[in-house]
């Protein structure tokens, strides 16, 4: 008579992308280390994005390693600060992803702009939030 051993691992926890805020956004500027996405639902190549490179277990892996706030601005609906931003980084289309560092460069963030692959991502975040 054979027995078996069902093992369940707990599932991972998803990443907690956190709902943009423009007053949380002042608050944290120079203070955190932060990502910003812009998405929407009408846009396909975002959710491209989403799917392939901006995954939960990757994100998980990169917000542990890099300390960062990960932040969605979703511009899917009425979003008159979020559009003054994404044209202050100088854009007018999404996807767009900004990395904006701790300190003293917080003022520069670094922008990516269209779809990318997760290599991609991960120099840019090496090269903004590398120690």
């Amino acid at each position: 008579m054979g027995s078996f051993i069902w093992v369940l691992r707990p599932a991972a926890p998803l990443v907690q992308w956190r709902e943009f805020s423009p007053e949380q956004f002042q608050a944290d500027l120079g203070q955190k280390a932060m990502l910003l996405e812009f998405t929407a639902d009408s846009c396909p190549n975002c959710k491209v994005l989403e799917a392939t490179v901006l995954t939960d277990e990757r994100m998980r892996k990169l917000r542990a390693r890099y300390g960062m706030e990960l932040i969605r601005v979703d511009l899917t609906g009425v979003n008159a600060y979020g559009i003054r931003l994404l044209e202050a980084l100088g854009s007018k289309s999404i996807p767009l992803t900004a990395l904006f560092p701790a300190g003293e460069q917080a003022s520069s963030p670094l922008v990516l702009r269209d779809v990318y692959t997760a290599g991609t991502l991960e120099d840019a975040l090496e090269k903004a939030f590398g120690q």
